[in-house]
C-alpha cells in the first residue's frame, strides 16, 4: 500500500476496502468490521469482540516480537501454539466449506511470508 493510497482513505476520498481493514487488523488488533463501521459506533473493539484498550495493543504487539529461541516450549507457549493451530484448522475448514478455502490459503500464505519478512 502506498502512502498516497492511505492519505486518500483518511481523507475520505477513497472507501476503505475490506482486504485495508484486514491489514489493519492484522498491524493494531482492531477488529475489521470495526474499522469498516459495522455493528453499532462505540470504541473500537478486537476481533474477539473485547474492548480495544491501549494494554491489549501493547501485549499483542509485544507477543508478535518474541523469538522462537526465547520461547519455552515445554511452558505455557507450547499449549498456546497447540490451541491457535487447533483453532486455524477449524477455520480452514470453514472456509473450505464455504468455497473460500483458496481465499483463506492466501491470506494465510501472505501472513507467513510477512512474519518471516519482518525483522
Amino acid at each position: 500500500m502506498s502512502y498516497p493510497y492511505i492519505v486518500a482513505v483518511e481523507t475520505g476520498r477513497l472507501p476503505l476496502t475490506s482486504s485495508l481493514a484486514e491489514a489493519l487488523s492484522c498491524a493494531t488488533g482492531i477488529a475489521p468490521n470495526w474499522l469498516l463501521g459495522e455493528g453499532r459506533p462505540s470504541d473500537p473493539i478486537t476481533p474477539f469482540g473485547m474492548s480495544y484498550t491501549r494494554d491489549y495493543f501493547i501485549t499483542n504487539f509485544q507477543r508478535r516480537h518474541i523469538m522462537p529461541d526465547a520461547m519455552d516450549l515445554d511452558g505455557d507457549e507450547s499449549r498456546e501454539i497447540h490451541d491457535r493451530c487447533h483453532e486455524l484448522t477449524q477455520l480452514m475448514r470453514v472456509a473450505y466449506r464455504k468455497r473460500r478455502f483458496a481465499v483463506a490459503l492466501y491470506f494465510l500464505r501472505k501472513t507467513f511470508d510477512d512474519t518471516a519478512k519482518a525483522p
